[in-house]
């Protein structure tokens, strides 16, 4: 409020509020801007703000719906709405079809249709099941009456291996769309069985990864003392974390579209006599007690009296226990070494745990410079003289780009490779980031899936050899010269407060590397990897088969 705008934008601000059109191309949209005198580069700032003053729909950013800008927000409001109140959408509890919108949405065009629809999905109104590209569903018409859902649920903590997580959200009002913004939002784990598309109902989910091997249910209660909103994740399975960890991102970034909301989350007590304790801890006095120097590491239930471990309460949930869980996945990795094979599942839940965590800090940094780039990647020999460890620095080297998908890391099979021309003046200057790649590469393991072209042996090996050798040339950085005061970049996390010398020098990493790329790859194809923002809001630079995870192709 109270901002002062140029009066180019402001004439253009007024004119776009008077005028008839409902849509435009963002093409004839930035020339008109043009014709009014507004600036280059302020074409994209006024874009944004107009768009968050409600006066336009243009999602410059998500390439599915930012072909068209909506000159009147209304319009789309009115189109939505006829599907929200459509009988035979409400009949069918939310279900959507090719022909219901054909007959609903008749007097738009087929490219309006789609794009409205792509536009309801970017609203979290609804979403195309995974059987059926040509059927939605409308989450707002979900039934208010639960299925049957309690012996698939229960039947998951009979197995001997289920571990449990559980939170609970208490809101300080009630609130529409929660949790169904959450049910479209997380789709993609949906559970499919015959005809039922989904188990969700109006205020509850039960969703399952994609091992299969864990459940979670998301239920919204109301507290009838309060008359507030408790909101429920719990997920089973033999190692929770992870999947409690994306469900749980997705879950705050739906709660943030609530300003001041209050939000107190709770962890319940573990019960370790199994006395049926139903006491609830509060999440934010565990976490002061870790932060503490030194930590308090222990609590006492005031129910049933037993001393509660605050770091196994919160192990995988919270950063302070980042390193109890580095600690668990380099003891795991040895057995699985060995070839015990019962804990690779293990394994690879918490390296796509510590992987999603690296990354979200990686992009933090990204973000303050504006330098949108793939960052993950190995070093590899340029293949014209023999590798020799002794004399690592001086000699040629390739970057190979990877795909960010944790838990499936890898190397992209076409292109993505280039010759790094100056590899000691390179490695001193990209050292630090070079660092905090290896601390999540030396947990990848060659997984054999569509996106590998190599024999099992072959690809084994060239992972291997990726590893060995990028993890050579970070055992030679401390005598290569650069300024660092950061020396365990893993356990720094967005949600902390980073170091502000380990933010320069990370982000001057970052720099160089996208001047790198920039260089080597005028075309920007990367190796065919794609820019993908996560629904949990991550942004992870993506192989095509691991982007069809978020961006299923259309039917």
């Amino acid at each position: 409020m109270g901002e002062r705008w140029p009066t180019t934008w402001l004439n253009f601000a007024n004119s776009i509020r008077t005028d008839t059109e409902k849509q435009a191309t963002p093409q004839s949209f930035f020339a008109n801007m043009e014709k009014a005198g507004v600036s280059q580069n302020g074409k994209f700032v006024l874009a944004k703000w107009l768009h968050e003053l409600g006066d336009i729909l243009f999602f410059q950013d998500d390439n599915d719906v930012n072909d068209l800008v909506i000159l009147k927000p209304q319009w789309v409001t009115e189109y939505i709405s006829k599907v929200l109140e459509a009988e035979e959408v409400i009949k069918s509890n939310g279900i959507f079809t090719r022909q219901c919108m054909d007959q609903i949405w008749q007097d738009l065009s087929i490219g309006l249709r789609d794009f409205f629809l792509r536009l309801m999905e970017r609203f979290d109104l609804s979403y195309r099941t995974l059987e059926n590209r040509d059927i939605s569903l409308v989450v707002e018409r979900l039934p208010f009456e639960q299925p049957d859902y309690e012996q698939r649920w229960n039947s998951k903590k009979q197995k001997s291996n289920c571990k449990e997580i559980s939170m609970k959200f208490q809101l300080s009002e009630i609130l529409p769309g929660i949790p169904t913004w959450f049910i479209a939002r997380q789709h993609r784990f949906t559970i499919e069985q015959g005809k039922r598309r989904g188990i969700h109902w109006r205020t509850g989910v039960l969703f399952q990864d994609r091992s299969q091997k864990h459940l979670a249910l998301v239920r919204t209660l109301r507290d009838e003392t309060t008359n507030a909103d408790h909101l429920h994740l719990t997920v089973r399975g033999p190692i929770p974390h992870n999947f409690f960890d994306i469900l749980r991102d997705g879950l705050e970034l739906t709660l943030s579209r609530y300003p001041g909301l209050k939000i107190t989350r709770f962890l319940p007590c573990p019960d370790p006599r199994a006395t049926e304790c139903h006491h609830e801890f509060d999440y934010a006095n565990l976490t002061k007690r870790l932060e503490r120097t030194p930590p308090k590491k222990t609590i006492e239930c005031p129910n049933c009296l037993e001393d509660i471990s605050v770091t196994r309460l919160l192990f995988g949930i919270h950063d302070t226990t980042q390193n109890d869980v580095i600690k668990s996945i380099n003891r795991l990795q040895s057995v699985v070494d060995e070839g015990i094979d019962t804990q690779s599942q293990h394994f690879q839940e918490l390296s796509a745990l510590i992987q999603r965590g690296v990354l979200q800090e990686i992009r933090a940094i990204q973000k303050q410079i504006e330098s949108p780039c793939p960052t993950l990647f190995a070093i590899r020999p340029d293949g014209r003289s023999p590798y020799d460890v002794r004399n690592i620095t001086s000699q040629q080297f390739r970057l190979q780009l990877y795909c960010e998908h944790p838990g499936c890391l890898h190397p992209v099979q076409q292109g993505g490779l280039y010759t790094v021309d100056n590899p000691q003046q390179w490695l001193g200057t990209i050292g630090p980031h070079l660092r905090r790649v290896t601390s999540i590469l030396k947990y990848v393991t060659p997984i054999i899936g569509p996106w590998v072209t190599l024999a099992d042996a072959d690809y084994a090996k060239l992972i291997k050899d990726d590893l060995t050798l990028t993890n050579d040339l970070v055992k030679t950085l401390p005598s290569i010269s650069y300024t660092d005061d950061d020396r365990d970049f893993i356990t720094s996390r967005p949600s902390q407060a980073l170091n502000r010398q380990t933010q320069r020098v990370s982000g001057s990493s970052l720099r160089a590397l996208h001047e790198f790329l920039k260089e080597k790859d005028k075309q920007k194809t990367w190796g065919h990897l794609s820019r993908v923002k996560t629904p949990e809001g991550d942004i992870l630079w993506l192989c095509e088969h691991h982007k069809k995870e978020f961006y299923p192709t259309s039917g």
